[in-house]
């Protein structure tokens, strides 16, 4: 999901010229429109990428909206970080990388997390701060390796 804003628009024309499709919205705009057509486009197959922290962050804190679309489709979240040097950090509020022509790349892969539809809002929470701190213990350890 990339968000309607004029920085998403540049963001959406990045991935659709990388092959990727994108889905526009956010929490307060087209975002449950946009989440259910997710949720049908992942039914059909073969998954998706998605960035835990949401559109607006914090950064390094993830969001509950990752966990319901695993829960809606049935499929595991695959938790991945990267490093990189050098690289380009956005002035962004979650400072994205953009590794610069030549660099080493690290990325680190988590194990799968799934999600059951019968979770309750308490267990949500719980599986929300396992996969953040999954997250960020992959992110120190791909740092790391370089």
């Amino acid at each position: 999901m990339v968000s309607r804003s004029r920085d998403g628009e540049w963001a959406a024309r990045v991935l659709k010229h990388l092959g990727y499709k994108s889905f526009r919205g956010s929490p307060g705009k087209g975002g449950a429109t946009a989440l259910r057509r997710i949720i049908a486009e992942i039914k059909r197959g073969p998954g998706g990428g998605f960035v835990a922290d949401g559109s607006k962050g914090p950064p390094l804190v993830a969001q509950k909206g990752i966990l319901l679309l695993a829960r809606y489709t049935e499929a595991p979240l695959v938790p991945v970080s990267v490093a990189a040097d050098p690289c380009w950090r956005f002035h962004s509020w979650d400072r994205t990388l953009l590794a610069k022509p030549f660099s080493r790349v690290v990325l680190a892969f988590g194990p799968p997390l799934w999600v059951p539809r019968n979770m309750s809002a308490e267990q949500m929470d719980r599986k929300r701060l396992e996969l953040e701190n999954t997250l960020n213990d992959l992110t120190r350890k791909a740092e790391e390796a370089l």
